[in-house]
Order: C-alpha cells, then structure tokens, then sequence
C-alpha cells in the first residue's frame, strides 16, 4: 500500500511540474516600417496576460494580438488591441456560448485556450527601427 501511494504522490508532482504557468516572448521588429505584421505558433494553455512593450520605453504604437483558428478558414479571434504607450498588459476573457453561439453573459467569462493555433501579432503607428516585445503568459 505504502509502495502504491509514493507511486502516486511522485505521479502527481511529476504532473504538477508539466502544469505550471509559462511565457512565450515574441519580438516584433519594425527596422524602416511603421507598421508590421508577424505570425507565431506553439503556444498552448489558457492565455492568462498579454504584455507588450516598446524597446525605448516611450513609443506609442497600436497593436494588436489575435489567433487564427487551426481550421484556418475562420477570421482572427481578437485576444487584445489597443493603443500602447512604452508597456500595456491585457488580461483577456471570453464570454460562453450556448450551442447557437450566443454569448451567455450572465455567466463568469473565461480565458482564451490556444492549442497550437497561429498567433498573429500587428503593431502599427510605431516609429521605425524600434522592437515590440510580446509576452503571451498561459497557464497548462
């Protein structure tokens, strides 16, 4: 019994080790442009904050994050856009659906969940030869 139950305590930290919080950092570098768009993949788990950015610390830019669902026949689900100044951070949710697709709104929002979708990153009205830094943070 002993042996059983150390099988399954070792069994479950192991687990909590694969289902921690992580961050994916994407650059966007704008060299002679004002506006640029960049596509990313691998990221998977509940998108909990959106950071992004400016590399001076000061540049105003409007950017905007969404995923492009893995049928790719559907539009970009928007996660966050607005305008940024130096940093801005979003902590995005979502309405439910019933099964029409109708948003339940009398009921708690929840988070984004990305499964290996493409996540398409614009920044536009941003001086040239600067770098936005785009921090995805998802939880497993």
């Amino acid at each position: 019994m002993r042996k059983l139950l150390l099988t399954a305590c070792v069994g479950l930290m192991t687990c909590a080790c694969f289902a921690e919080p992580r961050a994916y950092v994407f650059p966007v570098s704008m060299g002679t442009n004002t506006t640029v768009t960049n596509t990313f993949s691998g990221i998977f788990g509940k998108v909990v904050e959106v950071q992004v950015a400016c590399s001076d610390g000061s540049s105003t830019g409007t950017v905007y994050v969404a995923y492009v669902p893995v049928d790719g026949i559907n539009s970009p689900v928007n996660i966050a856009t607005g305008e940024v100044t130096a940093v801005k951070v979003w902590r995005p949710t979502v309405d439910s659906t019933d099964i029409a697709g109708a948003d339940l709104t009398d009921e708690t929002p929840g988070c984004f969940y990305l499964a290996s979708e493409n996540l398409r990153v614009i920044v536009g009205g941003s001086p040239t030869n600067k770098t936005w830094k785009v921090t995805i943070k998802v939880d497993r």
